[in-house]
C-alpha cells in the first residue's frame, strides 16, 4: 500500500483574525513557500543589513583590540546572512541557530559555499531548547523581531540565552530598541481581540471605552 503524506499550512483569516490550519494541495512545494516567505524581504532590506553589519564590525573590533577570542551566537540565522557578516567582520567562531529545518538546511548550503565555512556551525534547534554550546559565546546577534518588536518571543530568547548559553558580560546586537505606538479605532481590529469563553466558543464581547481621546 502506497504511503501518503499531507502537509498542513497555517494562515490568518483576515475577517476574524483567527489562525487556521488547512491541508495543502498535493502539488504543494515547501521550498517554493520558503522562497516566497519573508526571508527574501529581509535579505533585501539593505538599511537593516547595513546597520547590523556596522554593529558587528564595531563590537568584534572592540573585543579583538582587547585580545579576546570572539565567538558569536546568531539566534534565528535564517539564510545565514548575519553569521556570514560576523565571520567577515573577524569573528573567530560563529554558532548559528535556526529552528526551521528547511531554512537551517538552506543556511548550511549557503555557508558551505562561502570562504567562512570553517568558522560557522549551523545547528537546527531553538536557543531555548539548548543547555550549552561548549565554549560559550561572548557576542549575541539576533533578528527575532516582528512588527510588534517582541512578538516572536524575543524577551524569552534573549533572557534564556544570556542566562544559560553565553559568557558573563556578553555583548548583544541589537542592545536597545525604541517602540512607537499610535492609537487607532477600528471595529474590524476590535473583533480580532474577542476571547473564547470557557467552553471554547467565541463570544462577542461588549466594546468598552478605555480612553477618551479628544478630537482635534
Amino acid at each position: 500500500e502506497e504511503e501518503t503524506h499531507k502537509v498542513f499550512k497555517e494562515k490568518i483569516n483576515h475577517l476574524t483574525g483567527e489562525r487556521e490550519w488547512t491541508v495543502a494541495d498535493d502539488d504543494y512545494d515547501l521550498i517554493q513557500e520558503v522562497a516566497r516567505s519573508r526571508f527574501g524581504d529581509m535579505i533585501l532590506d539593505y538599511d537593516r543589513n547595513d546597520r547590523y553589519e556596522a554593529a558587528l564590525i564595531t563590537v568584534i573590533k572592540e573585543k579583538k583590540s582587547k585580545g579576546e577570542y570572539v565567538h558569536v551566537l546568531d539566534i534565528g540565522t535564517g539564510t545565514g546572512l548575519l553569521s556570514l557578516m560576523a565571520a567577515r567582520a573577524g569573528a573567530d567562531r560563529v554558532t548559528a541557530l535556526e529552528v526551521f529545518t528547511p531554512m537551517a538546511e538552506c543556511a548550511k548550503k549557503i555557508i558551505g559555499q562561502s570562504e567562512y565555512a570553517d568558522k560557522i556551525t549551523v545547528i537546527a534547534n531553538r536557543s531555548t531548547d539548548l543547555s550549552h554550546l561548549g565554549e560559550k559565546p561572548n557576542v549575541i546577534v539576533a533578528e527575532v523581531f516582528d512588527t510588534e518588536l517582541i512578538g516572536e518571543g524575543a524577551l524569552r530568547t534573549f533572557k534564556e540565552a544570556l542566562e544559560n548559553l553565553v559568557q558573563p558580560g556578553c555583548r548583544v546586537i541589537p542592545a536597545t530598541a525604541k517602540f512607537y505606538v499610535q492609537g487607532v479605532e477600528s471595529s474590524t481590529l476590535c473583533r480580532f481581540n474577542n476571547l473564547p469563553s470557557i467552553d471554547g466558543k467565541r463570544e462577542e464581547s461588549e466594546r468598552k471605552e478605555i480612553m477618551d481621546i479628544p478630537e482635534k
